[in-house]
Order: structure tokens, then C-alpha cells, then sequence
């Protein structure tokens, strides 16, 4: 206990000597070429006698005020406060002294004095430049992120280290709070942005993640615009488009027509992607080429193009084909979606433990995923427990066919259940969305069990 108090108190110490010094950094700065007044709270009074329209000493004052020996230095902060923002309003000087100053003397510091303190930081937080530097040890410092977000500025990176910074730390409320903030602010810049931007740059505008069923409405929109002003040169991010591919074929997102161009296009994006997209779009002799002449011979990804290939040939009468294309998807592996294909997937009771892909060492590290086949409606259960973690529990994500089903903190040991509303073949993954503490150690997390009922 006694540690963990220290460990706490020096972290805390740590984040005020850090901001107080990202303070002074971008504290603006004007030149005196006068006699540089006195800096001590005595001199400083007895100067403004003199010169009592002298702001920039008005702000010392504040920066002053509560190392002074005044009996009450506390009234003379504030007064001085009052005093330097009456004078200059539209200074930043009277703010950043008062949050300087609030800041050394943060211990003594009421919980109404705290928020003034932050309160006057409000204009240095709106800078992207400057929040992106303090928004971190603020938070160490104060343990509140409510105050920090009302001072961020209204910028999508600045609303995702946000984002970042409660999952990592445990603020799981603010977490999915800020995540719902991030995605419409992502669809409202994007539709805001999308009649002037190039096809190639309505690509590049697409958020740089795993997309899920959240994310429709603007990959529609996306394609709607590839749809009146296709795609004519390779956007040069060969993993984005990919992703698009596989995530618009998976959940029959239309019109795919503006990026026939990228058929055309080797290294823009992932060949089996550029075959399926090409079948997709009736070009199966192209589709074929692009199998033929690839360089990609890892069977496992070309597995889903095998299978719509063997459901293209079928429906065009070409079964020496599609039997053909059913062979290298079962030398790709007997999965669950190839087993249903061939009509020989029965309904699981569990999901066995070797099914899950991309462990480490059998805990999850990040994310995992596996396929199901069920007959019809089911309910998924998905015991879990932490095998590596700090003081704040994983929080993990559960999503089914790209759509979220579940979420919420570890604890000791959990149990995630969520329902599969028709038979078929579904896909599930679970995310960690605090993959690292903070101090840039991996979360682990152990499935104990899973059953399928």
C-alpha cells in the first residue's frame, strides 16, 4: 500500500513538473527594452505605485502571489488576478500566470481553486500544438478528464488521444463516450470535405483502421462518390484499399464500379482483393489473370477468392471449375466457411481453442477472431480472464460479423455473452482496446472457454 502511494505521489509530482515546464515553453513571450522591473512580490507593489498600468507586472503578481510572505496570499492572488485581466482582457498572460502558479501550488490548492487553475489553461489547451503536449501530464496531475475535453480543441486527433488516454487508464465510461464522439466527427468532416476532394483522396480520407459495421455510412458514401468520379490512378495505399475490398464484398456495399481501375492496377492493393474485386464486377478473365500472374502464394488469402469463384462458375455453368476452385479452398485449409460451403458444417457446441487465430502463446495480445457455423439463432458465451495487466482491468471489444455485440472490462474472470440472430457462418473477433498500460507493457487476456448454444 505504502509503495503504491509513493509510486502514485511521484507520478503525480511528475506530471506537474511537466507541464509547468511545457507552460513556460509556449508561454508567449514580449521584449522589454525599458528597465526590467522588480520580479519580487515587495518590488513588484511598490513598482505599480508608479506604474499602475503595467500588466505584464500585474501578471508577475500572479505568478508571485502565493510565494509571497502576505498574510493572506491567497487574497493577493486573486486580486491580482483580477487586476491583470482587467487591464489586459485579451491577454493570455493573466491566464497562463494564474495556471502557473496554481499549478507549483497544486497540494494547497481548494477543489474550487483547482478548476479556476484549469479553467485558465482553457486558451493553451485549444492550440492542437500545445494540447497535444499537455493534455497527458494534466491528466496525471488532475486524475479528470471531463475538464481536459471541455479545453480540447475540436480536432479528431485530439478527440482520439483522448480516446486513447481513458481506455488506457481506465475511464471506460469516458471511453465509449469519446469513441461515439470520434466516429460522427469523422462522418461530419467527411461528408463536409467529399465534393472537393480527388477519388484518390476520398480514399486517403478513410479512417486508418479495421473498419466495422459502424463505419457503413461512410464507406457507402465513399463509394457513392468512386461511383460519379471513379478512381484513374493508384491512391498509393495498397492496405486501405484492401481493406475496403474485403469489408464492401463481405457486407454487399455498393457501387464497387468506381474502383474497377484498381483491377488494372498491381500493387494497389492485395491481388486476391483486386480478383475478387474484378469477379465481383463480372470481369472473370481478369480476375483469372491476376490469380495466374501473382505474387501473393499464401493459399489462406486467396481462400475467400477460390470460394466466390467456385459461386461464380456454378452460377455459370462451368462446374469443371467451380470444382476446381472448391479444391484450392479446401488445400487452403477446412475451414468453417469451407466446410459450409460443401454442405458438411454442423452446428458447434463450443469453439475449440486451436480455431481462434493470431494468439500470443495462447492469450490475446490484441485482437483475435474465429469462425462459427450455426443452424439457426444461438447464444455465444466467451469466458475470459487478465494474465497481464496494471492497475486497470483490459477492456475488451466483441464483435460479430464486424458488428459490436459486446464490450466492457475483464474483472478477475468474465463471461461475455451475446446472441447470433440466424444459422449461417459468422465470423467473431475480440479486440483489446487498452492493448498497452501505460506504461507500454501488453494486456493479456486468456479465453478459458467458449460455448455455442
Amino acid at each position: 500500500m505504502i509503495a503504491q502511494r509513493l509510486r502514485m505521489w511521484l507520478i503525480g509530482l511528475t506530471a506537474m513538473m511537466t507541464v509547468i515546464a511545457l507552460i513556460y515553453a509556449t508561454h508567449p513571450q514580449i521584449a522589454r527594452t525599458e528597465v526590467m522591473p522588480p520580479t519580487d512580490p515587495v518590488g513588484i507593489a511598490t513598482w505599480l505605485q508608479q506604474h499602475p498600468a503595467d500588466w505584464l507586472s500585474v501578471a508577475k503578481m500572479v505568478d508571485v502571489a502565493l510565494d509571497s510572505p502576505a498574510r493572506d496570499r491567497f487574497a493577493l492572488w486573486y486580486a491580482a488576478e483580477r487586476f491583470a485581466i482587467h487591464l489586459a482582457p485579451f491577454r493570455p498572460h493573466p491566464h497562463i500566470a494564474v495556471g502557473r502558479s496554481g499549478l507549483f501550488h497544486w497540494q494547497e490548492l481548494s477543489e474550487a481553486d483547482r478548476r479556476r487553475v484549469l479553467a485558465s489553461l482553457d486558451d493553451l489547451l485549444r492550440d492542437p500544438d500545445r494540447f497535444r503536449q499537455l493534455y497527458q501530464p494534466l491528466f496525471y496531475l488532475t486524475a479528470d478528464i471531463n475538464l481536459i475535453r471541455r479545453a480540447a480543441p475540436r480536432t479528431i486527433e485530439a478527440l482520439t488521444n483522448l480516446e486513447r488516454l481513458a481506455v488506457t487508464n481506465g475511464r471506460f465510461a469516458d471511453y465509449r463516450s469519446l469513441r461515439d464522439e470520434v466516429r460522427q466527427m469523422e462522418n461530419a468532416q467527411f461528408e463536409a470535405r467529399k465534393s472537393q476532394l480527388s477519388a484518390e483522396d476520398i480514399i486517403r480520407a478513410l479512417p486508418t483502421r479495421r473498419f466495422h459495421t459502424d463505419d457503413d455510412p461512410m464507406l457507402v458514401s465513399a463509394l457513392r462518390v468512386l461511383h460519379e468520379r471513379p478512381i484513374d490512378t493508384d491512391p498509393n495505399t495498397p492496405g486501405m484499399v484492401s481493406e475496403l475490398i474485403d469489408h464492401a464484398l463481405r457486407h454487399q456495399l455498393e457501387p464497387l464500379d468506381g474502383l474497377e481501375a484498381i483491377t488494372n492496377m498491381p500493387g494497389a492493393a492485395g491481388d486476391p482483393e483486386r480478383a475478387r474485386l474484378a469477379l465481383h464486377l463480372g470481369l472473370a478473365d481478369r480476375a483469372a489473370q491476376i490469380e495466374a500472374g501473382t505474387s501473393t502464394f499464401d493459399a489462406g488469402a486467396w481462400r475467400s477468392y477460390h470460394l466466390e469463384r467456385a459461386a461464380y462458375d456454378t452460377k455459370h455453368g462451368d462446374a469443371g471449375g467451380a470444382q476446381a476452385h472448391m479444391a484450392k479452398a479446401m488445400n487452403a485449409g477446412r475451414s468453417v466457411t469451407v466446410l459450409a460451403a460443401m454442405g458438411q458444417a454442423s452446428p458447434q457446441s463450443t469453439i475449440a481453442a486451436d480455431a481462434w487465430r493470431n494468439l500470443c502463446n495462447h492469450d490475446i495480445c490484441e485482437r483475435t477472431s474465429a469462425e462459427l457455423y450455426t443452424a439457426g439463432p444461438a447464444t455465444v458465451s466467451i469466458s475470459v480472464e487478465p494474465v497481464q495487466t496494471d492497475e486497470y482491468w483490459p477492456y475488451l471489444e466483441i464483435f460479430l460479423d464486424d458488428a459490436r455485440v459486446s464490450e466492457g472490462p475483464t474483472g478477475d474472470r468474465q463471461t461475455f455473452k451475446f446472441a447470433v440472430p440466424a444459422g449461417g457462418v459468422h465470423s467473431v473477433e475480440i479486440e483489446i482496446a487498452n492493448p498497452y498500460t501505460r506504461n507500454q507493457v501488453r494486456r493479456r487476456v486468456r479465453i478459458t472457454g467458449t460455448t455455442v448454444g
